[in-house]
């Protein structure tokens, strides 16, 4: 099986560097113009163009909720909560909450069938690329005794034998960094040892690690800064290591110690609090997918935890991915996101694109997402732009709780 796929973000030129190096002499009015014509066409760039299609390929379906997908060379996997795929021709596979697709064609790759007794939240590839990760609600894997952890193979679909590691109860988000494999959830042990909804567990045996930062609430989502020094982690939770942290807080990615880092917290409501769903970190920015009284996706400064803009939506924002400079969003919003310079309200139906650095909302692209609870997971490749939930169409194409869209 090929290595896990990782694509460097393209290198853009700074408008300001590129017009220093010109050598223009104003005097004269050919040059004049030349500088003036660059000039409009460099500040009618952002937002860019979306880099994927609003209409998606035409892909296998899903019969039930995606929660998951992470790709590995050629094949997508997807965990959820489902028992069937479905081709746009009416095909039918059996799945149970784990498959594996042909990144190309969208279709179920029949070798790799792998099946969980619960549902799977959580997916993340090895290094190496040879296994895949698997948290959530399961208790056996194969018929094997797999309780809300397993590793299998990429290749074959087969149970890691002696990769144990038993989750006391459910896991929610999971993240690879170097030989670590961190997790997150709900649990209170892992096996027998102690660890309070955070664990890390070496990628090769399963071993558990000494890591064990503990928060007070279920950990939802996890990902590294992109020095590989911290974990941010994001939930339900008010305290991490005891120290009051809302919803969002880094821990060191060695000792598990808590940093500094104190973003405010997009709002503290006792009935109904804004909990975050999702995070992603990409260079110095750490983005969060929020919900509760209306949706939100805030981005805060990874160093100073700073707040460095914020998107309202009127359905909870459920998972954000970045890539090559713009910001991806899913989630049940369907009338709001964001707002126009003259207050009107931006429509975006369950995904939406913005610039990464400004929060500006990308105006050429605007999929309709339909159904109820929209997008729950988004996973943004060269190829194309991947989205799994509890959607029923994309665009007014049939394409049920999985969905491709293609590169431009």
């Amino acid at each position: 099986m090929p290595p896990v796929l990782k694509f460097r973000r393209a290198e853009r030129l700074d408008p300001g560097c590129l017009l220093s190096t010109l050598s223009f002499r104003l005097h004269s009015r050919a040059g004049l113009v030349a500088l003036l014509t660059l000039a409009l066409v460099l500040g009618s760039a952002v937002p860019a163009l979306a880099d994927y299609s609003e209409t998606p390929a035409r892909a296998w379906s899903v019969n039930g909720r995606v929660n998951a997908i992470v790709r590995v060379g050629s094949r997508v996997f997807i965990g959820g909560s489902f028992s069937q795929l479905r081709s746009p021709t009416g095909e039918t596979v059996a799945r149970r909450n784990l498959a594996a697709l042909d990144a190309a064609s969208g279709a179920p790759v029949t070798s790799w069938a792998p099946s969980a007794d619960g549902v799977v939240y959580a997916l993340a590839a090895s290094p190496d690329g040879a296994r895949v990760f698997a948290g959530g609600a399961f208790t056996t894997v194969n018929g094997q005794a797999r309780r809300r952890l397993a590793a299998l193979s990429t290749s074959s679909g087969a149970v890691v034998d002696g990769w144990v590691a038993q989750a006391s109860a459910t896991v929610r988000g999971m993240t690879v960094l170097g030989s670590r494999l961190y997790v997150g959830g709900q649990f209170n042990k892992i096996g027998s040892a102690t660890r309070v909804r955070l664990a890390a567990l070496d990628v090769g045996t399963g071993q558990l690690q000494s890591w064990s930062p503990s928060a007070s609430a279920t950990v939802k989502s996890l990902e590294p800064t992109s020095d590989g020094t911290r974990i941010v982690i994001a939930g339900d939770f008010r305290t991490v290591n005891g120290t009051s942290r809302d919803y969002l807080a880094s821990v060191d990615a060695g000792s598990g110690a808590l940093n500094g880092w104190t973003p405010a917290a997009a709002c503290i409501r006792d009935k109904n609090p804004c909990v975050l769903i999702d995070v992603a970190v990409d260079g110095s920015t750490v983005y969060v997918a929020v919900a509760g009284p209306g949706g939100q996706v805030i981005a805060y400064d990874a160093g100073t935890g700073s707040r460095r803009w914020r998107i309202r939506a009127d359905g909870d924002v459920q998972a954000v991915a970045v890539r090559d400079g713009k910001l991806y969003a899913g989630g049940h919003f369907y009338q709001r996101f964001g707002n126009n310079p003259d207050g009107s309200f931006i429509v975006r139906k369950r995904l939406a694109a913005a610039d990464a650095r400004t929060g500006v909302v990308d105006q050429n692209f605007k999929p309709d997402v339909a159904g109820n609870l929209g997008v729950w997971v988004i996973a943004p490749d060269a190829d194309a732009l991947r989205i799994g939930g509890d959607f029923t169409s994309v665009n007014r194409v049939k394409q049920e709780r999985y969905a491709q869209l293609p590169s431009r």
